[in-house]
């Protein structure tokens, strides 16, 4: 049965990335066979076997009424009533039994993809396949960037196994691949330089060349992907990239604001004579402290604190003509 409008045919066999089988004796030999099984096939659903001998040997392609006329197909049907309305009635041979198609009491049953289906047709898309792959080497970026709990790590590395699996799906061309990398590597260079991301812009440029030519149909030729989607999604996962990237960045770079490093640098204001141990405020409480090296800190005079040693701060007087800590 074949629907108006399709054809069939073209059925000389190819190899799996779709040239022709190389070898000519074995190219002889598997067009032999496939020709002996289609023969086989029509003679036994009572087709012509000539004609769809010729679908593997001379790679004869039917439309659906020249399929009809050369009776390789027993209906061209327009949609399912159709068929169900010539099949009423008919005898078909279903192995080697002869069972006669009865509609009494028949409904039609839909049946659609399931939900792990359409998870993995999702994710087989071009452009979904890439941009997963995008988003996981951001996010395992950050995780580098900034250790933690791991969960940008992991997330980043199930993003990219999802990657992964729409490439093995389609053919793909490995420059796309290193235009991935190389514009990911340019965006973290213009972060790690303090830029202002004037590196980024051609980062971002490459990221988006390498997915629009990152998959090839099985011809060789690239596959169609929508722009405006791809250019997009790249543009807005790279923003949030260096916006993330840059704000880990500056924390790792910017002044302890708690904890002992903290108080490295604080201006402590002596409540007893230091010579070389006594009692400072610091922010508001009192610390024990003692003076580094010989020097010594009169009681109301001003220090700086240079490390901290358990509880205790280990100050220095201020040096003639410098100026307190504001803080």
């Amino acid at each position: 049965v074949m629907a108006p409008g399709t054809n069939m045919g073209a059925a000389h066999p190819v190899v799996a990335l779709g040239g022709d089988i190389p070898d000519a004796d074995m190219k002889k030999k598997v067009v032999s066979d496939f020709a002996a099984q289609m023969r086989a096939l029509a003679g036994l659903r009572g087709r012509d076997a000539a004609a769809a001998e010729k679908m593997v040997t001379e790679s004869v392609s039917y439309t659906a009424g020249e399929a009809m006329e050369a009776k390789v197909i027993d209906l061209v049907a327009g949609d399912l009533d159709d068929i169900l309305a010539w099949a009423q009635g008919r005898t078909f041979l279903v192995g080697d039994r002869a069972l006669q198609f009865s509609l009494k009491g028949y409904r039609v049953v839909e049946l659609g993809m399931d939900s792990r289906l359409r998870a993995l047709q999702v994710i087989s898309r071009p452009d979904m396949a890439y941009l997963l792959l995008v988003a996981g080497v951001f996010a395992i970026i950050l995780e580098v960037l900034s250790p933690g709990g791991f969960v940008l790590g992991v997330t980043g590395g199930i993003l990219v196994l999802f990657g992964a699996y729409g490439l093995r799906m389609i053919p793909f061309n490995w420059a796309g691949i290193v235009f991935l990398l190389a514009g990911v590597a340019v965006m973290v260079l213009d972060l790690l330089v303090g830029g202002i991301g004037i590196l980024s812009v051609p980062g971002a440029g490459a990221i988006i060349v390498g997915g629009l030519i990152l998959f090839r149909a099985p011809g060789g030729e690239l596959l169609n992907m929508s722009y405006n989607f791809m250019i997009g999604a790249v543009a807005v996962l790279a923003a949030f990239f260096l916006f993330a990237a840059w704000a880990v960045w500056r924390s790792i770079r910017s002044r302890p604001v708690s904890g002992r490093d903290a108080l490295v640098g604080s201006r402590v204001l002596a409540v007893s004579d230091l010579s070389p141990q006594g009692s400072v405020i610091c922010h508001g409480e009192i610390w024990w402290a003692k003076v580094s090296g010989d020097g010594r800190l009169a009681s109301g005079e001003t220090g700086v604190v240079e490390s901290v040693e358990g509880l205790t701060l280990v100050v220095r007087p201020l040096a003639e003509g410098e100026e307190a800590p504001s803080r």
